[in-house]
């Protein structure tokens, strides 16, 4: 009789699998990360483990109104289609001493992506989901590092993280925007304060912010140039008669 396995066989050994990797990471075993927009990554260190075209679940962001595909490795195919688990960290199934690096675009093609990740505030909920749970995380922390700073982004022991990434500041590329966000236990989440870090990004008018208050005051020019348009043309019309 040929053995097949099944759904949930297949699904328990690749929860063993990304247990396995985590624990190797937290170890110090696996190759830390590299900066994901590099797309220069030697080995994809998620490849080859079953998961159709590397989809592993979802990451939902009320603040943003984002909810994109989560695909484990930071390809370029992969940022392509949505947000993507950087190479070199945690895998995002949780656990004590983790730290999942998730990156995405500043908005690509028709999609917004991560563009507008500088609405989020301290406090605000980030959920990933994957095959076995759906797991609330909470905002604690937002900076702007260099792309080498791969520290940024490392493993804290004892904390569940998850790091959003980004390109910074927004249409360039030379930054990098993180946002640090700690699993929602029955315990509090501490957010941690850094008023030196914190006070430059939030005295900062973002180029999003920007964007907004251009195109409402384009459309409000619009608007006037319309009704000073009609009113000439009446005056006009009653000064032919």
């Amino acid at each position: 009789m040929i053995w097949i396995p099944t759904i949930s066989t297949w699904c328990k050994k690749l929860h063993e699998w990304l247990a396995s990797y985590n624990e190797s990471l937290a170890s110090g075993e696996v190759t830390p990360a590299a900066d994901p927009f590099s797309f220069q990554e030697a080995e994809d260190q998620f490849n080859g483990k079953g998961l159709q075209n590397g989809l592993v679940g979802f990451i939902k962001i009320p603040a943003m109104k984002c909810n994109m595909p989560l695909y484990l490795g930071s390809s370029y195919e992969h940022m392509a289609l949505g947000a993507t688990v950087v190479g070199g960290t945690s895998a995002p199934i949780g656990g004590e001493s983790t730290n999942c690096a998730i990156a995405a675009h500043r908005g690509w093609q028709t999609s917004a992506m991560f563009r507008d990740i500088e609405t989020l505030k301290k406090g605000d909920k980030v959920i990933i989901g994957n095959p076995w749970e759906t797991m609330e995380y909470q905002v604690t922390k937002i900076r702007v590092i260099d792309p080498s700073d791969t520290d940024a982004i490392a493993i804290q022991p004892g904390r569940d993280l998850v790091s959003l990434l980004t390109c910074h500041p927004y249409g360039y590329n030379y930054s990098r925007y993180l946002v640090i966000c700690e699993r929602v236990d029955a315990d509090s989440v501490a957010i941690e304060a850094d008023a030196n870090e914190d006070s430059g990004i939030a005295g900062e008018l973002s180029l999003v912010q920007v964007e907004d208050v251009l195109r409402i005051v384009g459309l409000a020019g619009i608007a006037i140039c319309a009704v000073l348009l009609i009113m000439r043309l009446r005056k006009q019309k009653k000064n032919g008669r």
